[in-house]
């Protein structure tokens, strides 16, 4: 009977830490949502202020890899427009 006690206080534990875990991922993913979003909101005002040029050069510099893949594809997509005409 102890043994069974003990089975049922560690589930009671164990339910309750996984509790509070999924509250604080909750919370952690609405931190980094709204991180992003401000993130985003920042380089778009800086690219407004200095332009497309500027800030690809800090993204190059920086080596962002989405911001970097993008011009890539970009690049790509007008070499291949280039060797058609």
């Amino acid at each position: 009977m102890k043994r069974s006690r003990k089975i049922n206080w560690n589930q009671k534990e164990i339910d309750d830490w996984i509790a509070n875990i999924r509250v604080e991922l909750k919370k952690n993913v609405i931190r980094k949502q709204n991180r992003d979003i401000n993130n985003r909101e920042i380089y778009s005002y800086l690219h407004d202020i200095f332009g497309a040029e500027v800030l690809d050069l800090f993204d190059i510099e920086y080596d962002d890899p989405m911001v970097f893949n993008a011009n890539n594809a970009n690049t790509d997509n007008a070499n291949n427009e280039n060797k058609g005409n």
